[in-house]
């Protein structure tokens, strides 16, 4: 059974909005090099609260594209809907 990408999308942008303290709720064009409320220290609080929030271990391989909003909803869905089947 699949997850509801929905429902990992949700749950996504309330962890966007917690670490980036932002209420916005469109984060679909949201990447580290567009941002600049995207820097270092947000970004490892953002991979600890994703890892966190989905009991996931994001692989070094994963972290090179630890860098967008649908990048890492893309790496949630694999893993997510991958540990179903």
């Amino acid at each position: 059974m699949k997850k509801n990408t929905t429902e990992i999308e949700k749950k996504l942008i309330i962890i966007f909005s917690k670490v980036f303290n932002t209420s916005n709720k469109n984060f679909n064009n949201f990447t580290e090099k567009s941002e600049s409320l995207w820097d270092s220290l947000k970004g490892v609080n953002l991979l600890l609260e994703v890892e966190k929030k989905y009991r996931i271990k994001i692989s070094p391989n994963e972290l090179g594209k630890f860098n967008s909003f649908n990048n890492i909803k893309q790496i949630l869905e694999k893993k997510i809907n991958g540990k179903k089947r």
